[in-house]
């Protein structure tokens, strides 16, 4: 998941079990960056089901929103990561608690 948000792409879930089922609503629920798609029997997901899904993912009503949240959602990915970034102060911090130098 974390690598398709860097990337900024929409996304579409088909989740299975552990972590997925979380990250798929997520993805379609939370954040609106794709949808997930529904189990058929057994838990299979029909051929109808996949087509549905890309095709929403690119050319349905909401597949303007996926690609601008995704695009805004790497903006801020990115950020996160780059010198200042939350992601870097918060490793700098975790860095200095370990050496004993606390960052106030």
């Amino acid at each position: 998941m974390l690598e398709a948000i860097t990337a900024g792409i929409p996304m579409i879930g088909y989740p299975q079990w552990t972590d997925q089922p979380t990250n798929a609503k997520l993805i379609s629920d939370v954040f609106h960056l794709g949808i997930r798609l529904n189990h058929g029997i057994h838990g299979f997901v029909a051929t109808e089901e996949v087509e549905r899904g890309i095709h929403q993912i690119f050319v349905g009503p909401n597949s303007q929103q996926f690609r601008k949240i995704a695009s805004q959602l790497k903006r801020a990915a990115r950020g996160a990561v780059t010198h200042g970034g939350s992601s870097d102060r918060n490793i700098q911090s975790f860095v200095d608690e370990i050496l004993g130098d606390k960052v106030t």
